[in-house]
């Protein structure tokens, strides 16, 4: 009942979809430059590196938030 009642739960299972969401598409363009020659400089796309920056926030925010809930913050229950 704690985890069902407790907003900062479901923020924190939204945060680890949307880290999962947004590492798509450096995964895809990091395994697609593995297949050129190895001594071929290869310039990361901006929507690359902001991707890599917003895992980066995502991946500092979630363990603040467990933090919280550790707490007992969040919970709206009776």
């Amino acid at each position: 009942e704690f985890y069902t009642n407790n907003w900062i739960l479901h923020t924190k299972v939204g945060l680890a979809i949307l880290l999962g969401i947004f590492s798509i598409p450096p995964t895809v363009f990091f395994m697609k430059q593995r297949k050129g020659p190895e001594d071929e400089q290869v310039e990361t796309p901006k929507m690359v590196t902001l991707m890599l920056r917003l895992e980066l926030a995502l991946l500092f925010i979630i363990p603040l938030l467990a933090s919280l809930m550790a707490k007992g913050i969040g919970y709206f229950g009776a």
